[in-house]
């Protein structure tokens, strides 16, 4: 993508507008076309916190050295690389070796999480889909990436987000009834997690791809039992004091139940 088509999906978000709004110049009310005025002028106020660039044909060589610089010389601290896949480049590289793609696209999220280490950064990143995800019936494993398994050996966090299907709207919509929730239209199959208290569970959220804005609405575990959410506590240890705060999650959408409930497909 280019940087005016990338520029347009962040006044979209920004505003709450619709991009196709945007695009054709055509507001359905005033204080639409005054939303995307304000995000106007933030994307220009705050325009240094954001870095594109653009590399058509990348290396892993130009990949390492690129972030290095950027996150150097802008004191950059997310990083999103877009995406994984075999470019000439990449596999041209090398070429001499006789690898195979999936060992080179190995190489390539390796050196992502080595970046990440050193420079003591986050990386997000994603590949495509073969053509199983059709067949996906939720977390067994992650054989639906395309070209190389062993991604994600190497990633912390691991999901794979498709739409809702017809089977699973039967469980969605009653979850969202239940809890007074609007119905999601996607979910994300988190298979890995190298870290954290929630693994193995499914992320059924709200997409609207016209503003690039996305709503969370519930947590299930692998079979569509509902997970309730409740607060964590985490402790900071500073020297001989204690610090205790609290993370407060999804109190937007609070959980009706007060475990999980189980519900099966019709």
């Amino acid at each position: 993508m280019t940087k005016d088509e990338i520029q347009t999906m962040i006044l979209a978000y920004l505003s709450d507008v619709n991009e196709d709004k945007i695009l054709r110049n055509s507001y359905e009310r005033p204080e639409e076309k005054q939303r995307v005025q304000e995000a106007i002028k933030i994307m220009i106020e705050y325009q240094d916190n954001f870095v594109f660039v653009r590399v058509g044909d990348p290396s892993i060589g130009q990949v390492k050295a690129l972030i290095r610089q950027q996150v150097l010389k802008y004191d950059i601290n997310y990083v999103f690389y877009d995406y994984i896949f075999s470019s000439p480049g990449l596999l041209s590289e090398y070429k001499d070796l006789h690898l195979r793609e999936d060992v080179i696209l190995l190489m390539l999220s390796t050196a992502l999480k080595d970046l990440a280490n050193e420079l003591d950064i986050f990386i997000m990143s994603g590949t495509q889909l073969n053509d199983k995800w059709k067949e996906w019936k939720g977390i067994r494993d992650y054989g639906l990436i395309r070209g190389a398994r062993a991604i994600c050996d190497k990633i912390d966090v691991g999901g794979i987000s498709l739409p809702v299907t017809e089977e699973e709207k039967k469980v969605a919509d009653r979850i969202a009834e239940k809890n007074h929730l609007p119905y999601p239209t996607q979910v994300q199959d988190i298979y890995k997690v190298r870290r954290g208290k929630y693994n193995k569970v499914r992320i059924w959220s709200k997409v609207d791809l016209g503003t690039c804005r996305v709503t969370d609405l519930f947590l299930t575990d692998e079979n569509n039992c509902q997970i309730e959410i409740v607060e964590d506590k985490y402790y900071l240890k500073e020297e001989s004091n204690v610090v205790v705060s609290e993370t407060k999650i999804d109190k937007e959408f609070p959980s009706v139940d007060t475990g999980r409930k189980e519900i099966d497909f019709d």
